[in-house]
């Protein structure tokens, strides 16, 4: 800024315009300015690099064609949107082997051309977008194997079931069925009476065998008993006379 007789006045110093190139040609990041349909004006090396084109080429593209045709029409609307206001949104740049590389474009109005360009920052998301894959081939991996683990376990669960129901239970009902046979083939009284408690006893036992099993499948912790439900165990029907079962009268 200095002052003269007609008043202040911006001066550029010679040699600004090239120390300011040299700054954006070594940026990390993709520098582009773009007139206000699109057209690239200048391109830095990195972006050139990104998009696997040489910059001379680039110069006099619409980056409009550089951009995948599905999201055509929303880099169009970002486009408009800069002219007004600083805008930013993710987009896949296609190179011209077909690869897709993801980035986020950041435009704004660029105060050089008299505000008719924009400028444009490019950054390259293909290493976050891998790490983010990377993350959800892992997870996806980790949710198989617990997966695997769980239906392991339910497998071998019901393995042990099956032999409990085969050692335990089933031996108890084959008991009860022969004790059933011996009383068909009783002729005394008595004899009926020593076999039926005989039942009994094995039928308890079968009872509390598969409550067991019932109570390793589904704790009684987990149980609210419903109102007006007997909670004493079946057994005791079993057990007891069966005029005083569970405290009521059986007829």
């Amino acid at each position: 800024m200095v002052s003269g007789r007609r008043g202040e006045q911006v001066v550029s110093l010679r040699g600004g315009e090239p120390a300011y190139r040299m700054l954006v040609e070594a940026m990390s990041e993709g520098a582009a300015t773009l007139s206000r349909n699109g057209s690239v004006l200048y391109c830095n090396r990195r972006f050139a690099e990104l998009i696997r084109r040489p910059a001379g080429k680039l110069v006099g593209m619409a980056a409009q064609s550089l951009v995948v045709d599905a999201e055509r029409d929303r880099f169009e609307t970002l486009l408009a949107e800069a002219l007004k206001a600083e805008a930013k949104d993710e987009f896949n740049l296609r190179c011209p082997d077909g690869t897709l590389v993801p980035v986020y474009l950041s435009l704004s109005q660029f105060r050089g051309y008299k505000g008719q360009a924009l400028g444009m920052v490019i950054t390259d998301l293909s290493e976050q977008k891998r790490r983010q894959a990377e993350e959800i081939k892992q997870a996806e991996a980790m949710h198989r194997l617990l997966l695997e683990h769980e239906i392991s376990a339910q497998e071998e669960e019901r393995r042990r079931i099956a032999r409990e129901l085969h050692d335990e239970a089933g031996q108890l009902l084959t008991a009860l069925l022969v004790g059933l046979r011996n009383l068909e083939d009783a002729r005394k009284l008595a004899d009926v009476k020593v076999q039926g408690h005989r039942l009994r006893e094995i039928t308890a036992q079968a009872i509390d065998e598969v409550g067991r099993i019932a109570r390793g499948l589904h704790p009684t912790a987990l149980e609210r008993p419903r109102p007006g439900c007997c909670t004493e165990p079946i057994r005791c029907r079993v057990h007891k006379d069966p005029q005083d079962s569970c405290g009521s009268h059986t007829e």
